[in-house]
């Protein structure tokens, strides 16, 4: 192989995925070649595109990249400032051998002998972004539900001293590491009747975008990480029924890019403080199963991941290339 090729993977249909070989080019600007040792799997965004759901943005078409959990190792600098040739970096990159990046691309350098979960920092600070402050209460009064693929910022949530239900169709907690925060299901989440301040809903189904309306207190917000109505039918209730929306004067917002607020209690609000949590092991992965796979088996497990009932605890690999 060219010394700046790579192989990446790219969807050309439904289900159809292929590994290439792609020249990497040049770049005009300061730029680093770099390596890739792990990538990992998003439960959510790669498997709907996998299965064929609709584009969220029309401009994205066929045949497109899967993945945006990265890390590398630098192993040429050309000029960029603040990383060197060996460091470790976590970046946005797809599913891919190597490449070339910009300052820009770099997260967060990380050191020798870091966890391989650290690769789910991005995911965490999305869980950081749904806690929008929006009245003077204290961040440890705050009541938060999780849905579907938000239970997998619960450890985080704990930390911090959030009071959060896990909500889940499935029975046991064990799969699921909530600490002592309650675990309940979506039967018996209904008893939460409007006694939330944020839902935070990571599933597409209607059913769950509903159960977030009646459990959110006055003035509560209900933030997406799913996408409901993105495939299926419309359902036979008004998704903004006045005498819900209006009647409780709810929020309803997609995720925030990033907090409009600096600090939660005395915990800083970036994305390194997040890396860090997870480089000290002081949050885990969240995941049912977090184990670590060739990266050349990645198509045979997304098919393995859409076997996965939807209302099961999210599922993901971490996917190792070859040094």
């Amino acid at each position: 192989m060219a010394k700046f090729s790579c192989n990446v993977f790219r969807l050309h249909s439904r289900g159809k995925l292929c590994l290439e070989q792609e020249w990497l080019g040049t770049v005009p600007e300061p730029h680093f070649y770099a390596k890739t040792l792990f990538s990992a799997i998003s439960p959510g965004t790669e498997l709907s595109a996998y299965s064929g759901e609709p584009h969220l943005r029309s401009q994205v078409q066929y045949p497109r990249l899967m993945g945006y959990l990265n890390i590398a190792r630098v192993i040429e600098n050309f000029g960029v400032q603040n990383v060197a040739s060996g460091s470790l970096i976590l970046s946005h990159q797809s599913h891919r051998s190597a490449f070339f990046g910009t300052e820009r691309d770099i997260l967060a350098i990380l050191p020798e002998g870091f966890p391989p979960h650290v690769i789910y920092s991005y995911i965490y600070w999305m869980g950081l972004c749904c806690i929008n402050p929006f009245d003077e209460r204290q961040i440890e009064e705050l009541r938060i539900c999780l849905l579907g693929l938000g239970t997998i910022s619960s450890a985080l949530y704990e930390l911090l001293s959030i009071r959060h239900p896990s909500v889940s169709g499935i029975t046991s907690r064990l799969d699921l590491n909530v600490g002592s925060n309650d675990f309940l299901d979506r039967g018996q989440a209904k008893q939460l009747n409007a006694s939330q301040d944020i839902c935070v809903l990571g599933t597409n189904g209607w059913e769950d975008y509903f159960l977030g309306l009646e459990i959110l207190r006055k003035k509560g917000a209900l933030t997406l990480l799913g996408f409901p109505g993105r495939i299926g039918l419309m359902p036979n209730r008004n998704p903004l029924d006045p005498t819900v929306i209006y009647a409780k004067n709810l929020i309803i917002r997609s995720l925030p890019s990033a907090p409009n607020y600096k600090k939660l209690g005395d915990f800083e609000i970036s994305f390194r403080a997040v890396v860090n949590l997870l480089l000290e092991g002081l949050i885990g992965v969240t995941f049912r199963d977090c184990t670590i796979r060739d990266a050349f088996e990645l198509p045979n497990l997304y098919k393995e991941l859409l076997r996965i009932p939807s209302s099961s605890v999210p599922k993901s690999f971490i996917l190792k290339w070859p040094d």
